[in-house]
């Protein structure tokens, strides 16, 4: 089973430059500039998508997973979630 919940709020605020996958399709990228973007990639229709889903800190880790599970759920029912 895939680990879920992988980062934790203090890594996200000190993480270094670079993608940083959380679990699931949620996705941390931390900028070179310091600042920071969650996105959503997942599967749409057979196609691998990627749904930016704010900026840290504005949207928390917490928030983050709350959303990505939302979105998983709408893409699982058929729907894409980048509309």
């Amino acid at each position: 089973m895939r680990a879920r919940n992988r980062l934790s709020s203090v890594f996200v605020r000190n993480v270094p430059a670079g993608k940083h996958c959380d679990s699931a399709g949620l996705w941390f990228m931390q900028r070179e500039d310091g600042g920071g973007q969650w996105f959503l990639h997942a599967a749409i229709h057979g196609r691998w998508r990627e749904m930016g889903r704010g900026g840290f800190p504005d949207v928390t880790l917490a928030q983050a997973r709350d959303a990505a599970d939302h979105w998983r759920a709408v893409a699982k029912a058929g729907r894409d979630p980048s509309t």
